[in-house]
C-alpha cells in the first residue's frame, strides 16, 4: 500500500481482501497510524452489518478520558453520514 502526505481515498485491491468482504475503500497518508481509516463491506448474511470501519489509531487509544471521547466522536460522525441507520461498536480484538 502507498501512503500519501494528502488524504486520498482508495479502493481497496480485491487481492487484499478477504472472501467475506464485497468492497473495501482506505484512506491514503503519510500518518497511517494516527490517520489511517478502512470501510469494509462484507458480503453475507441479512442480519449482519453491512459495513465495517476500522481507525487505526484505536490501536493506540486505550485510556479514557481520551477513549472514550475519541468513540463518541466516531459515532456522532458516523451518524451522520447520509444513509446510517444505525452505528455499533465491536471489540477492538475481533479480527
Amino acid at each position: 500500500m502507498t501512503m500519501r502526505a494528502d488524504d486520498d481515498v482508495e479502493r481497496t485491491p480485491a487481492t487484499e481482501l478477504d472472501e467475506e468482504c464485497a468492497e473495501g475503500w482506505r484512506r491514503l497518508s503519510s500518518e497511517p497510524d494516527a490517520r489511517g481509516v478502512e470501510a469494509i463491506r462484507r458480503g453475507f448474511g441479512a442480519d449482519a452489518w453491512p459495513w465495517q470501519l476500522t481507525v487505526w489509531a484505536m490501536e493506540f487509544v486505550r485510556k479514557d478520558p481520551l477513549e472514550g471521547g475519541l468513540r463518541r466522536a466516531i459515532d456522532a460522525a458516523l451518524r451522520q453520514v447520509p444513509g446510517v441507520t444505525d452505528v455499533a461498536q465491536e471489540d477492538r480484538e475481533v479480527g
